[in-house]
């Protein structure tokens, strides 16, 4: 089995500040914003947050809730957004997806996606990065891959066998991700590690 560590969300380039830890320890993983994908930040799965306001004030009114964003990997679409049989799943394509075919990454291998956070506190009305508080790296979700999807090349077949697919964003948007080597990672449908865990979580 191979492990992939594969960074994933807001950096100093995309988005441009550290994704928020709240008061509760709960990770909040920002994904990059992107022109190129239908997805928006209304679109994360946290029912009991403002998070327009947690953006709105973290960003300094740079982002808001119809920012687009490449929602990827997909690891907790909210539950009236999936389609039947929806499961976590990574898109990958270019020289990315290259490097991972290159060391054999397939089924039964893991990804473990890690990014930049930063604690917040609720202070006067406001959220804000908390006053002396370190940037860190880390760990907030896993794949466990249960099928590799070539999904330019075979794009009908992969349809035709998990028509849930067809939301995430490199298949929803394939005059932009249309190069060949682009790829989708699914997740098994539970876990080889652990009973009753899905193969994919943004815990």
């Amino acid at each position: 089995m191979k492990v992939v560590l594969s960074r994933k969300g807001f950096d100093s380039s995309y988005g441009g500040m550290a994704s928020p830890i709240l008061p509760d320890g709960r990770l909040i993983s920002l994904p990059i914003p992107s022109r190129n994908d239908t997805n928006t930040l209304a679109d994360l799965n946290f029912p009991d947050l403002d998070m327009g306001k947690l953006v709105g004030d973290l960003s300094k009114g740079r982002l808001s809730l119809q920012t687009h964003v490449h929602l990827d990997p997909d690891l907790g679409r909210p539950v009236d957004a999936r389609m039947l049989g929806w499961r976590p799943s990574l898109g990958q394509t270019g020289a990315a997806q290259s490097h991972l075919s290159s060391l054999g990454v397939g089924i039964g291998d893991v990804f473990l996606f890690f990014g930049w956070f930063r604690k917040v506190e609720f202070y006067e009305g406001q959220w804000r990065y908390e006053r002396g508080s370190p940037d860190l790296h880390v760990i907030f979700g896993w794949l466990e891959v249960g099928d590799v999807l070539p999904i330019v090349t075979e794009r009908t077949r992969c349809l035709a066998r998990y028509p849930w697919i067809a939301n995430h964003p490199h298949v929803a948007s394939p005059d932009w991700y249309s190069d060949p080597r682009n790829t989708l990672y699914i997740a098994r449908e539970r876990s080889a590690f652990s009973t009753n865990v899905a193969g994919g979580v943004n815990p």
